[in-house]
């Protein structure tokens, strides 16, 4: 049996709206499972958890993820004053 087909006919709307809500639970349960491990390695002590949750924030213009500008700047949010 193909994708798309039950026995025969193609899905009716029932069908289809039965399927999207049916993958929308996967894909939470699979967010749910993915947050989980993360967390895991956070208790266990391999990685932080600003480098685990905030990986995608990109800086294009120093080319540096926001954990990394975090990181290179001690976690200070205002840049340093000027000397005079």
């Amino acid at each position: 049996m193909k994708r798309g087909e039950d026995n025969g006919r193609w899905l009716d709307d029932e069908d289809k709206q039965r399927l999207q809500v049916k993958a929308e639970r996967v894909a939470w349960r699979q967010l749910l499972r993915w947050t989980q491990a993360q967390i895991a390695m956070i208790e266990t002590g391999m990685v932080e958890a600003a480098e685990v949750f905030l990986p995608y924030m990109f800086n294009t213009q120093k080319s540096q993820t926001l954990f990394q500008t975090m990181m290179e700047s001690q976690l200070r949010m205002l840049p340093p004053t000027r000397q005079q």
